[in-house]
């Protein structure tokens, strides 16, 4: 740059390549993901020179501490347990670390055709995700430093505070008051998320940004809730502790460093990766938690069995190993190191350390419509790859956006005519989250991401319009179906058996509460700004769908057709009260019950579904995690 602030032709040329190279990095992964074959298992960790229990073990040394996984919560984890210069950490990921391509915010839905999802599915579902082939529900999870962060939408969304009053009357130290401090350690709110308010963070290593990209669907959109009397809020600014209930419209906040996706592996391992006392393995995949006889009786964590290179591995722990591989896989980690239900380690042979009946159970998830759009007569400006990427460089653009995410809405409908006695909610309402998506988002994607069966993608893309349709997808907030997560196979490489039995309550709760969200949807396109852009459902005949056009048989066909789970999965090892197994799997310091020197902390332990978006969470369970261990050791 010259001194009069203009930009020199040296300047430009370099811009100038920066803008070519980006080009040919999103038009290679493009096409490479969509010719992206799905993991089905994780054979190619395994060593096919002898049986697993033969492969003889290589010594990787020993560590204060073992963290596997390195998601929301075991990055958090190993950064601040390393602050400490005499804890010794080693952290355990399958993945890699981030390319410039998963990078880009607005590429998200291709991130699914790549290493850095394990491309998990779920089992045949009967109530959901049946336009789906073989009705299989796509489990994003993400493979890599930073977790599912490197491939969600990025939304950061804290929970209601009396959600965490719940929490705690499940596991006591668990109030709105405990966590508060930890959401505020973790966060870093730019000045396009300013907040005034107290209680959000502005030093942390997690920054939060709104999008600098807007349109008039967005704009609509907005407009539209204040005319139905639902104010615009900040979804995570909470001054009221004892609120129960936010209803209102936000634009999108989401973790973000000047337009580029900031993972929490980004935000906390990549800014320490040369202390000294941090030890990264990448590329790995740990098959078992190994145990000693220590006190009581009890036996004790004493290190973990990985595979490295198709090479079985085991480092050992000093003090504690911590697992974080989330909802799917820490519980299947558990399960063969011999802790879990006792009929399930009967049947596959494992030798029995703590009969831990919760692990692998009350699987529960946000789940979402898709493929509802809305047909406008107003189109965004289609710019060029080579003009976007001019954007994004310079943090603005559609790129910008997680997942063509623009703006969130949370709503309360009450129910006149379900009741439930379900322990896992005492929302008896519908309770709601709209997650707005703009146009020019990456559609062409959703078949070969989602699996959809090619008659319904044909069905829902037909004649469809990129430039003026946006799409939403509405989400029950407090889910009532529940599944589990189970190991079938002794086969320590084969993927766990996942059942998140969506849309499967007994009362129709779930499905009913979509539905509802799809009639106040339907109060939004009759509003002013909503009937400017001319909006309406687009006209979509799925083919197991033959009831009248838009009628309740109709859209409750079309719900349970195009379902899926959205980026929440929580509970399969959760925390309750105590030391007995029999209660929960963890006791409120995340310490496995009937065992020493063993944590679980990820999404797994959380109880129950939360409003909100469960990244947040994982921060905190992370940055909590952390300060239990510090004060046990230091």
């Amino acid at each position: 740059m010259l001194a009069d602030g203009t930009i020199s032709r040296t300047d430009n040329e370099f811009i100038n390549k920066d803008v070519l190279r980006y080009v040919k990095i999103i038009e290679d992964g493009i096409a490479n993901s969509l010719i992206y074959f799905q993991h089905e298992n994780a054979y190619e960790f395994q060593d096919g020179r002898c049986d697993y229990d033969d492969c003889p073990p290589i010594n990787y040394g020993y560590f204060d501490f073992i963290i596997v996984g390195s998601g929301a919560s075991g990055s958090v984890i190993a950064n601040r347990l390393t602050e400490v210069e005499h804890f010794n950490v080693l952290l355990l990921d399958a993945g890699h670390f981030e390319d410039e391509f998963i990078k880009i915010p607005g590429l998200m839905s291709y991130s699914a055709g790549t290493d850095y999802n394990w491309g998990i599915k779920s089992v045949p579902q009967r109530n959901a995700c049946l336009a789906m082939e073989e009705n299989r529900c796509q489990l994003f999870r993400g493979r890599g430093i930073g977790g599912s962060t490197i491939v969600s939408p990025l939304i950061y969304a804290r929970p209601l505070p009396s959600d965490f009053a719940k929490w705690n009357a499940l596991a006591s130290g668990w109030s709105y008051q405990d966590v508060l401090p930890y959401f505020i350690k973790a966060e870093n709110f730019s000045n396009s998320a300013s907040i005034l308010s107290k209680n959000i963070g502005r030093d942390g290593p997690l920054w939060v940004e709104v999008p600098n990209y807007t349109t008039p669907h967005i704009d609509a959109f907005l407009k539209s809730n204040l005319e139905l009397g639902f104010p615009e809020i900040n979804i995570n600014n909470l001054t009221d502790i004892t609120d129960t209930n936010i209803q209102g419209v936000s634009r999108v906040q989401i973790n973000t460093q000047n337009g580029r996706r900031l993972s929490v592996g980004s935000a906390y391992i990549t800014p320490i990766i040369h202390r000294k006392n941090l030890n990264i393995s990448v590329d790995n995949y740990a098959t078992k938690v190994i145990f000693s006889h220590g006190k009581s009786n009890k036996k004790h964590a004493v290190g973990v069995e990985f595979f490295k290179n198709n090479q079985k591995h085991i480092a050992m722990a000093r003090k504690e190993v911590i697992l974080s591989s989330g909802t799917i896989s820490t519980p299947q980690l558990l399960i063969q190191s011999g802790i879990g239900p006792k009929n399930d380690l009967i049947k596959l042979e494992i030798d029995q350390i703590v009969d831990s009946p919760h692990v692998g159970k009350n699987y529960q998830t946000h789940v979402a419509i898709f493929g509802l759009s809305i047909e406008t007569n107003t189109s965004v400006n289609i710019l060029s790859l080579e003009d976007n990427v001019k954007l994004y460089l310079g943090g603005k653009g559609v790129l910008t956006m997680g997942g063509n995410r623009g703006a969130i809405g949370n709503y309360t409908i009450p129910n006149k005519q379900h009741k439930t006695t379900l322990i896992n909610t005492q929302h008896n309402n519908y309770d709601l989250e709209f997650i707005f998506l703009t146009p020019n988002r990456t559609a062409g994607f959703y078949q070969s991401g989602y699996s959809f069966k090619p008659e319904e993608f044909k069905a829902l893309t037909n004649n469809l319009t990129n430039q003026n349709t946006f799409s939403i997808f509405i989400s029950p907030r407090y889910p009532k179906s529940i599944g589990g997560v189970r190991v079938t196979s002794k086969n320590k490489f084969d993927f766990p058996s996942v059942n998140p039995n969506l849309l499967s309550d007994e009362n129709n709760f779930d499905i009913e509460a979509i539905y509802q969200g799809i009639l106040l949807l339907k109060k939004m396109l009759n509003t002013k700004a909503m009937r400017h852009l001319n909006a309406k459902f687009k006209r979509i005949i799925l083919p197991d769908c033959k009831f009248k056009l838009f009628s309740k048989e109709y859209w409750y066909c079309f719900i349970r057709q195009t379902s899926n789970e959205l980026f929440h999965p929580v509970g399969t090892n959760k925390m309750a009260s105590g030391s007995n197994p029999q209660n929960g799997v963890v006791d409120e310091q995340f310490k496995v019950n009937g065992v020493h020197g063993l944590r679980v902390a990820d999404a797994s332990i959380i109880p129950f579904s939360m409003t909100g978006h469960s990244a947040a969470t994982c921060v905190m369970i992370g940055e909590r995690c952390a300060d239990f261990i510090k004060n046990d050791y230091y």
